[in-house]
């Protein structure tokens, strides 16, 4: 447990300047990005239309899930760098069974399948040669 996410002892209350000093990363990473919306909004006008917005959230869920699925690697304190690789591998084989005309539904499950597959052949040879 890190120093910053310690509760307060009852009756004590934090100042501005505590609040800030334990959380400058948080806040300087959410003032820079405020900064991109603005700069962004301001050079593309429909940059900041909801259609757009969607769009960015749909671009982003892929790498999202797997940076999801590495903090939970990383918090239980193990680093696996292959989530990247297979992340992009699968990417590819769906591609490839829709370009050959397999319904949606049995190439997200035959890909599922196969990331998991994956997954346990990585996490075995891992707890092997460990």
């Amino acid at each position: 447990m890190s120093a910053s996410s310690l509760p307060l002892p009852q009756g004590k209350s934090v100042s501005l300047k505590q609040f800030v000093s334990r959380h400058i990363n948080e806040i300087g990473l959410l003032v820079v990005i405020a900064i991109l919306y603005l700069v962004f909004s301001l050079n593309a006008p429909g940059f900041i239309s909801l259609n757009n917005q969607m769009n960015v959230l749909r671009d982003a869920a892929t790498i999202g899930i797997a940076a999801w699925a590495m903090t939970l690697i990383i918090i239980s304190g193990e680093i696996d760098v292959s989530v990247g690789p297979m992340v992009a591998f699968v990417s590819v084989c769906l591609a490839f069974l829709l370009q050959f005309d397999v319904p949606l539904a049995i190439a997200c499950l035959l890909v599922l399948l196969l990331g998991a597959l994956m997954g346990t052949l990585a996490g075995v040879l891992r707890g092997v040669f460990n």
